[in-house]
């Protein structure tokens, strides 16, 4: 079809949990929570193909002509939540791709929308993989400059983002014109 069609991922699992045997094996002393893990990632998207699938003797060839076999015209972060080992991360977000737009994103279609996350238990997630020596000082370093790069400090170990990108293509995290 011609049409602009639904897809959608979504993949999701509670309160997994992992043996007390294979936690003796990485962290004898507790040092990271043992509450389960939980996962819920929900995206959907609208997309046009400008291939015929079912043609399989011509798809490979169809792939490598269409500039675009698949055109993005709209991403929803319905839910990105994914918590354990005492961090937990949850995003939302939706955006929409203009495909006549390939200039102002160097190849790449202009989106336009805003997305935001909210994350809990980071530092002390790095520091409890520092204490176990599972990470390096020098690489938490790094990764606590990145996300402090992109993030706000709201208190309490609580980290929020915001991304959003408006029809110039201007990019604005937290507030702030970085593009």
């Amino acid at each position: 079809s011609d049409k602009v069609q639904t897809a959608r991922y979504h993949i999701s699992f509670d309160d997994l949990t992992v043996s007390e045997n294979m936690w003796q094996v990485f962290d004898p002393d507790q040092v990271l929570s043992r509450e389960p893990l939980n996962m819920n990632i929900d995206l959907s998207a609208g997309l046009t193909y400008n291939i015929e699938w079912l043609d399989v003797l011509n798809v490979e060839n169809e792939i490598m002509i269409q500039q675009f076999p698949v055109e993005l015209h709209d991403l929803r972060i319905d839910a990105f939540d994914i918590s354990g080992a005492g961090a937990s991360l949850a995003a939302t977000g939706a955006f929409t791709f203009d495909m006549t737009d390939l200039d102002t994103f160097a190849g790449m279609p202009r989106p336009t929308g805003v997305a935001g996350a909210t994350m809990t238990g980071v530092h002390a997630l790095l520091d409890n993989l520092i204490a176990l020596e599972l990470l390096d000082a020098d690489e938490a370093f790094g990764m606590r400059m990145g996300i402090g790069m992109f993030s706000r400090d709201d208190g309490n170990g609580t980290l929020t983002s915001s991304v959003e990108i408006d029809q110039a293509g201007s990019v604005h995290v937290n507030g702030e014109r970085v593009r």
